[in-house]
């Protein structure tokens, strides 16, 4: 149900905010490359500095961190404007697409008392690079077609 929660509220963040999404889109593909690379090393120096946190409970933060938060202050940044018509409509759901997809690992551990987004953890694991292929077509689209960069 989370995820389902997290969907929405993605498709309405960026259906009502009219920014661009193309530069959220590459900064999230950014940061989960910078979270494969980089997040044992990360979450040892936290673990090893704060004491008796979970390194999993680290992990998750800083997945959520690197993938999300950051994008989103991008995004939030980001130049007025974006696609329009029928167009805008599909950059917000792929937007909140790919933000439930990312997402979905860390809320799945967080929320793993909500049975539904356990489920659509595993079916969404499956589903994950067609989207983030999506992802990225959708990214060079908004910034090809974007009037000001």
């Amino acid at each position: 149900m989370v995820i389902i929660v997290t969907l929405i509220a993605a498709f309405l963040i960026v259906f009502v905010i009219r920014k661009h999404t193309g530069v959220m889109h590459l900064a999230m593909l950014a940061g989960l490359g910078i979270y494969t690379m980089f997040h044992e090393i990360i979450t040892n120096f936290i673990s090893q500095t704060a004491g008796d946190i979970d390194s999993e409970f680290v992990n998750m933060i800083i997945y959520a961190i690197l993938v999300v938060g950051f994008p989103l202050l991008l995004f939030l940044k980001s130049s007025r404007g974006g696609l329009s018509g029928i167009l805008r409509l599909v950059e917000a759901a792929m937007t909140a697409i790919v933000v439930a997809v990312l997402l979905a690992e860390p809320l799945s551990f967080f929320f793993s008392f909500d049975s539904i987004a356990t489920e659509m953890h595993n079916l969404i694991v499956q589903i994950e690079p067609p989207v983030l292929l999506a992802s990225i077509i959708v990214a060079y689209l908004d910034i090809l077609l974007s009037r000001r960069l």
